[in-house]
């Protein structure tokens, strides 16, 4: 409880220089965006968690910023394909740059050993809670 009571007070961004700061929904959103390339919506709900109405109204948003753009997905024409900008690169780099900052601050007096120790548990952390979801996901259907 304490970790997430002080990963919520963290949960305003850095203050990002070059661009426009994005609150984590549109930072989230943004990364899945420029990691998957272009992509369908569903794929983007699925990445986030998320229904495909909020992905959607979250995705508008940052269309109308110029930060992505929707292509005509060339094996289905009736769908489309999100993909993210030069300008959203941009803004997505320097939001990137900052929350690596402010990491570099949190973690600066740890040792080595201790921020890759602390790294492979999340990994380990992040691939149970993966797996617990896709046994949950299963079930359910």
């Amino acid at each position: 409880m304490t970790f997430a009571r002080n990963a919520k007070r963290m949960h305003g961004p850095p203050a990002v220089e070059g661009g426009p700061t994005l609150e984590r929904p549109a930072f989230v959103l943004l990364m899945m965006v420029a990691e998957h390339g272009p992509t369908r919506l569903s794929t983007l709900a699925d990445a986030v968690y998320s229904d495909l109405s909020t992905v959607s109204r979250q995705l508008a948003a940052l269309e109308a910023a110029g930060w992505t753009e929707r292509e005509r997905d060339p094996d289905d024409r009736r769908a489309f394909l999100v993909r993210i900008t030069e300008d959203g690169r941009h803004v997505l780099d320097c939001n990137l740059q900052a929350r690596r900052g402010l990491m570099r601050e949190l973690f600066a007096d740890w040792s080595e050993t201790d921020r890759l120790e602390l790294a492979r548990l999340l990994g380990q952390l992040n691939k149970s809670l993966d797996e617990s979801q896709a046994t949950r996901a299963v079930a359910g259907a």
